[in-house]
Parts: C-alpha cells; structure tokens; sequence
C-alpha cells in the first residue's frame, strides 16, 4: 500500500512539473519595452541629395559637396508634461544613412522628439581611443575630432562653389563647426501613444541646401570654428534650420 502511494505521489509531481513547463512555452515573456528608430531622408531642395554633384541655389550659386557628415546626441522623448525619456545613443551621420535602431524604451505617450546637432559637453572632451572602433566617437578617417581640449567636429562640409554659374569652380567650401558653443538642439512633435512591442519610427528630412542660406559665397566659404567663428556660429544656426523632424 505504501508503495502504491509512493508511484502515486511521484506520478502527480511529474504530472504538475510537466503542466508547468507546458504553460512556460504557451506564455512566453511578453516584450514590456517599445523602441525607437530614426529614418534620415537627405535632400538638397526638393532634389535627392548626393556627393559630388552640382546643385543650382536659389540665389544663383552652384554648390558642390564632396563631404558631408555630423553627429547626433542627447535624443531625449517628451511626454505632455515633459517628462524625458533619454536614450544613450550617439550616431554620426552621411548620406548613407537612412534607417537606424536608437534603442528601447518604456510604453508611453509620446509629445516631442529632442536631440543636438553635435557631441554633448560630456562627451566632447573624452579620448576618442577609449571607444571601441566600431562607436560613432571613435577615431575617423577622415578625422571628425580635433583635440582632445577642443573635442569633436560636430558638422563638417567640403566642397566646392561657382559663384556665377558659369561652369568654372571659384573656390573650395569648408564648413568644420564644432566648439561647445556651436552645440543646436533639434525638436520635433510627435503627439502618439506606443505600446508595449511597438516601434516609433521619427522621419528626419536633411535639406542640405539650406546651409548656404544668407551665406555671401564669394567670402564666406571656409571656418574651422577657431579661425572664423562668425561664420562658424552661421552655419550651425542653418543647419539647425536644415534639420528637421516631421
């Protein structure tokens, strides 16, 4: 009898213990985040934006960049009452970038999007040799870091410029804006609730045009920031304008 008892016991443990993994598989962990992922559409007015290619502005230049890139940080999201949600996430962007993963996040009512043009004062000052290589702050070629005292170029622009459009390059451009000073904020309304499981995908048009807005090109066509920072300080704020979440 006591045997029979024992088989049993041990026959309802393994009945239970087997239930329990069944229901394990049937319910998974359900995913408690939502994420975030940022699509960049460049444009140079209404054209698709390219290097090395010839661009007719509005005041009659014609423009040709052959390098463009810059860093974005500090991407925070706002609710109504503006509580932040910041995402440790720094990308460097050009031309080729379109669709990024930015990371996750808790479920809630998106207001706003935020994020800098530039490197944060944090990061600005740290040895690019401490990232590994693959991170947007490690060393670049071509650099996108000066110094270790003066930091990161957030954004920089080469080219070229035929100031009457007659086929004949006038000058070369060369826009290298960074310093703490130079740091733009960016800041877009969303207005979405986003569940659990979900991804919120923030469109980001980039008309590259407009860094030329009230720019003379005949002289304004080089600053490192240090040497020129006037006109560094205009170029941020166009590109400031250029950058925008829709």
């Amino acid at each position: 009898m006591k045997l029979q008892k024992y088989f049993a016991v041990m026959a309802a443990i393994t009945l239970f213990l087997t239930s329990c993994k069944e229901d394990k598989k049937e319910n998974p962990p359900t995913n408690t985040k939502a994420e975030l992922a940022f699509h960049f559409d460049h444009k140079m007015g209404i054209s698709d934006f390219d290097l090395n290619k010839d661009f007719v502005l509005g005041t009659g230049e014609t423009v040709n960049l052959n390098f463009a890139k810059f860093y974005i940080s500090g991407i925070t999201l706002l609710d109504d009452l503006g509580n932040e949600t910041p995402i440790d996430k720094y990308i460097l962007v050009d031309h080729h970038t379109h669709h990024v993963e930015i990371g996750k996040f808790d479920p809630q009512h998106v207001h706003m999007v935020r994020f800098n043009i530039g490197v944060d004062s944090a990061a600005n000052h740290l040895d690019p040799l401490t990232y590994e290589a693959s991170h947007p702050l490690a060393p670049k070629s071509p650099t996108m870091h000066w110094a270790w005292a003066s930091g990161y170029i957030f954004s920089k622009f080469e080219g070229t410029v035929d100031v009457n459009s007659d086929g004949a390059v006038d000058d070369t451009l060369v826009y290298h804006i960074g310093l703490d000073m130079m740091l733009r904020n960016v800041t877009g309304k969303q207005h979405v609730d986003i569940e659990a499981g979900e991804e919120l995908t923030v469109d980001i048009e980039i008309d590259y045009a407009k860094i030329f807005d009230g720019l003379d090109l005949t002289t304004e066509v080089s600053t490192r920031s240090f040497n020129d920072p006037v006109l560094a300080e205009k170029v941020a704020n166009n590109f400031q304008n250029a950058v925008a979440i829709k």
